[in-house]
This record gives C-alpha cells, structure tokens and sequence, in this order.
C-alpha cells in the first residue's frame, strides 16, 4: 500500500522474527536482486521526498518531531534492509512492481486515494508547525506515536512474512501459483497489512501531534476500510479456498469486533 518502509518485529509458532526457521532463504535470481534494489531504492527515495514535504512547508529545520518520525522511518528501512529483506526476497522485489493493468478500476482508484492523502497528512502537519510556531517540546504524544508506529509496521511485516503474495494493488496472482494464506496475523483477521498501514498514518499524526492532519489521516483509513469491503467481495469471488477462510476468520480488521 504505501511507499514508507514496513519491517518485521513479531513471532508466531511458525515464523520467526524475520520468517520460516526451519530452511535458509532461497538463493536470489538477477531479476529477484534488481528489484529488491529498486524496491529499497523506493522505500528512501519516500523518506526524502517526505524530509522534503515536511521541511520546506514548515520552512525550518527546527522541530524535533519531525526529526523522530524520519529517524524511525530510517531506522526501520536499515533493519529491513539487512534483516527482513534477505529473508523474504520474493514479497519485497513483488512490491517494486504495480501491475496496474491487473488491478481492478476500483483499486487503481483507492490506491491513488490513498498515496494523495498519505502526502496530505504530514503535509498539513508541516503547514500547522509552520503557521502556529514552535512549542515547548513535549514527548507524551511523539512517544506514544512512535510505539504505535513500530507496533504497525511489525504488524505489516508480520503479515508480509506470512503472505507471499502481499502486493501493492489486489489482483489474483496466477502465475505464482496464487492460494489463500490462513497462517500468522491472517488466523485472526483478514486484512492485518490494511490495520498496519492505517496505524501508520494515525501514529503520524502523534508524532507531529497536529490536529488537522488528523483529517486527511481519518479519510485515509475510511478509504482503507472500503477497500476491504470490495477486496473482501473481489477474493471471495476470484480466489479459491477465500470463501471458506471468510466463514472461519469473521474479522476484517479487529479480532472480535470488526
């Protein structure tokens, strides 16, 4: 879903931190290492553009919450890079590529939703810094933020680890043998990728503690919540074996609420 980085954190039974303990990782093919380049090469380039977004709108250097929300999205870039990536070679180098003509309109269109208003937020964040100056530093909000930041983008890794066919737009993966994945965060809910990406945002929000990027970040997960409902009804009837994992695992996104 978005360009910022996702990193792997959390066990199961099955996975260990960074995946299956049982087998080393597979030997990478060219194409496998081009594209895990180009895909880290993505990751940064969004780090920067967001450095750039957040420091020319807010037109100082000076804020020291948008320094820790960089600071952890570079941090968590260098652990996926030497620990999360060389593991799951195969999820990575799938999400430096679209298939755009594969995806359903509807997706392209939440999508595109989604990555505008993923801009928007720290963009509003950086116009407020910027037009209510500088505060007395207070970490309650930055801190809570960033264990929420890191607890969201385990959680992706998590499910990223147990998906080999997490990929940026939906769309049924024949030619990788494409099946219904049931194990790791998908035993509890269907989507845990879509409840990691929308805690990003909201994490953000924390960090930079401005109130009026909440509202693009609240469009942003009502965009995700959507996609759910369409992606969920796109599975059930294009995925074999989707149905029946639907009927077992009843949540979406909140194990025993929703």
């Amino acid at each position: 879903m978005p360009a910022f980085p996702a990193v792997a954190l959390l066990f199961d039974e099955s996975y260990g931190m960074f995946g299956p303990m049982s087998s080393p990782p597979p030997a990478p093919s060219d194409t496998q290492r081009r594209d895990v380049v180009i895909r880290m090469a993505q990751v940064i380039g969004s780090i920067v553009v967001m450095g750039v977004l957040l420091f020319g709108i807010a037109g100082t250097y000076r804020w020291p919450e948008a320094w820790l929300l960089l600071g952890l999205f570079a941090g968590i870039t260098l652990v996926a890079g030497i620990a999360f990536a060389p593991r799951h070679l195969a999820v990575v180098a799938a999400r430096s590529r679209m298939h755009v003509d594969e995806a359903p309109r509807w997706d392209r269109v939440i999508a595109a939703l989604w990555g505008v208003l993923a801009l928007i937020t720290p963009a509003v964040a950086a116009l407020e810094h910027r037009l209510r100056g500088a505060e007395p530093w207070s970490p309650a909000l930055p801190v809570t933020g960033a264990v929420m930041l890191i607890a969201a983008y385990a959680l992706t890794a998590w499910a990223m680890a147990a998906n080999p066919f997490f990929e940026t737009l939906v769309r049924i993966q024949h030619e990788r043998g494409h099946v219904t994945v049931t194990g790791g965060p998908y035993a509890y809910v269907r989507h845990p990728g879509y409840v990691g990406t929308a805690a990003t945002v909201l994490a953000m929000v924390l960090i930079l503690r401005s109130p009026w990027a909440l509202v693009p970040a609240v469009l942003g997960v009502a965009a995700l919540i959507a996609r759910t409902a369409l992606e969920d009804r796109f599975l059930r009837e294009q995925l074999t074996g989707y149905a029946e994992y639907a009927r077992r695992v009843r949540y979406r996104l909140l194990p025993g609420v929703w």
